[in-house]
């Protein structure tokens, strides 16, 4: 039985121009040469983190992908994935207020058919789980150093360019007033557009708001990102984050 998935169609990107992240970042723009790239358990080589993940293994990843469009409808989400483009891209979903904003993102990531990876904090990637985490997609940053994060996602995507690069604005949980806004650098840096979904608790609904490419005007490009979000509530509406102009 099929879930109620719209299935995806490419769309042209905003053809805007997207200067580098330097006019930015100025003379602290990270350097994926000479500083620490912010990804957790450095001895294990890039190869490792681009192996075959829940949306690559043979056998697995069509029955998981079964399974996750069963689970989507049973459990009564629905999710209109119309105006994905093909990647690469960076995803980004808000709002993230419960444990199982996960579990529906992945679900929704395996009806896209790609390949994709997300950005966790590094407790998440601790024994005994850190294997499966990295087999979910996860990628361990370091957010202690959040612009080498941002080029380590840059080295990530560079190396693996069929590939989207999942990120959750908030980046817990718990209730925040404001957006961490690493995701936004990452997509100059890398020259990609942002994928906006929204999660709606209310609707049960997970949602393109559509795309975005940034050019380097910070403050009147994440207020824009924010608003799109506005109106949308997460699976804890306590938790949901009060979205202010940076």
């Amino acid at each position: 039985m099929a879930a109620d998935v719209i299935l995806p169609k490419v769309v042209q990107n905003n053809p805007a121009a997207s200067p580098k992240a330097s006019a930015i970042l100025g003379s602290h723009r990270p350097s994926i040469l000479t500083a620490p790239i912010g990804i957790a358990f450095q001895p294990a080589p890039l190869h490792a983190l681009l192996m075959n993940s829940v949306f690559s293994t043979p056998l697995v990843t069509p029955l998981l992908r079964l399974l996750a469009a069963a689970t989507l409808r049973l459990t009564g989400w629905k999710a209109n994935l119309d105006g994905i483009p093909a990647p690469p891209y960076i995803l980004i979903g808000a709002p993230h207020t419960s444990n199982w904003d996960f579990l529906l993102m992945l679900g929704t990531l395996l009806q896209l058919k790609q390949e994709a990876r997300w950005l966790g904090k590094t407790s998440l990637f601790t024994p005994p789980f850190g294997t499966i985490m990295r087999w979910l997609g996860g990628i361990p940053v370091d957010r202690s150093q959040p612009q080498n994060a941002v080029a380590a996602s840059v080295k990530v995507l560079k190396a693996h360019p069929g590939m989207i690069l999942c990120v959750a604005p908030e980046g817990t949980r718990k209730k925040v007033t404001r957006w961490r806004t690493g995701f936004y650098y990452i997509a100059l840096e890398a020259d990609l557009p942002i994928v906006m979904i929204a999660i709606d608790a209310v609707t049960r609904t997970i949602t393109v708001l559509g795309l975005y490419k940034p050019s380097g005007d910070f403050e009147r490009e994440i207020g824009e990102i924010k608003r799109r979000y506005k109106g949308f509530t997460g699976i804890i509406p306590e938790n949901t984050c009060e979205l202010v102009d940076p």
